[in-house]
């Protein structure tokens, strides 16, 4: 059975779950991956992140596999991050390039597949089309032998020099000084945790009492203010119909 053709769309390739997006089919991307970074460089490095989707920690672990077993040496991030982290990592590293397990804004149903150049950007349409004729010439990516990886793959903490970066960049005693409360959006997979600015707004309580959906990622969680002005969250649940109980 011939093996599915990867299109890469907007910055990467994403696909549901156990349908089209399966070890198989990200062993595959890996290795066209591998391929392009060792023509970059003939001692590369690559980072791997991921975000909180579902098995993301374990697709990283399947790309880094096959990037140790083509010799190149690779920093997996610890811990769930965005991924712009792993952009300013390349940088930061001097990386060849990074690749992030991610489906972004796409559904809970979905994870992805993105690549960063040595510049921390989008590859350009060249490269795709370079990565999507490598990746769709290949048929199957055998499980690579982990004893290959020995040495080659470091797990790797990436906040401190991100949140350097950032302060660089932004004056973080204004934003204290201000007396804000601020409560991030939680997009499909994108955040591990919720904060409740004003837990006595409606849906806030939902949010601290219903772990399940984060766990399942079914739920977003959006900054509101109410008639008082006063922050607050409120719930946006069962995203799978489009335009029901979206009610933010």
């Amino acid at each position: 059975m011939a093996s599915p053709q990867i299109k890469f769309g907007t910055d990467g390739w994403r696909g549901v779950v156990a349908d089209d997006f399966t070890f198989g089919n990200v062993r595959r991307v890996a290795q066209a991956t591998a391929k392009y970074m060792k023509s970059r460089s003939n001692d590369p490095l690559a980072i791997v992140g991921y975000d909180c989707r579902f098995a993301s920690e374990d697709f990283a672990q399947a790309v880094s596999d096959v990037f140790a077993s083509n010799g190149i040496k690779t920093l997996v991030f610890d811990r769930p991050s965005p991924t712009q982290v792993a952009s300013w990592t390349v940088i930061d590293r001097k990386a060849t390039g990074a690749a992030v397990i991610t489906a972004s804004h796409n559904p809970y149903q979905f994870n992805g597949y993105k690549y960063k150049t040595e510049t921390g950007s989008a590859v350009p349409s060249e490269v795709i089309a370079e990565l999507e004729q490598t990746i769709n010439a290949l048929d199957e990516v055998a499980p690579p032998d982990r004893s290959v990886a020995h040495g080659l793959v470091s797990a790797y903490d990436p906040r401190q020099p991100y949140y350097a970066q950032v302060a660089r960049m932004v004056d973080l005693d204004a934003i204290k000084e201000a007396g804000l409360r601020i409560v991030p959006a939680l997009r499909d997979g994108a955040g591990a945790e919720v904060s409740v600015g004003n837990p006595q707004l409606p849906g806030a309580r939902a949010a601290q009492q219903r772990p399940h959906h984060r766990t399942f990622l079914r739920m977003r969680v959006l900054a509101r203010h109410d008639v008082h002005h006063q922050r607050g969250v409120r719930v946006v649940d069962d995203q799978r119909v489009p335009g029901k109980r979206r009610t933010a």
